[in-house]
């Protein structure tokens, strides 16, 4: 009885742990989404640093 107990025992936290080694779908879309977020951020963040420097220039040239 007691060889049974400690088999599934050890059964049990080999499972586990083979599921903890596999990534969740959700766990894979949640990264992507993260990854595309940040890229569509920095490119928001170039293009107004652009239109700030292309307003400088602007304002710069009509002080000349």
């Amino acid at each position: 009885m007691l060889f049974l107990v400690i088999y599934v025992a050890i059964r049990l936290a080999l499972k586990h742990d083979r599921r903890s080694q596999i990534p969740r779908p959700r766990d894979v879309a949640d990264a992507e989404l993260r990854e595309r977020v940040a890229a569509e951020r920095a490119a928001q963040k170039r293009e107004a640093e652009e239109r700030a420097a292309r307003r400088r220039e602007a304002e710069e040239a009509d002080d000349v």
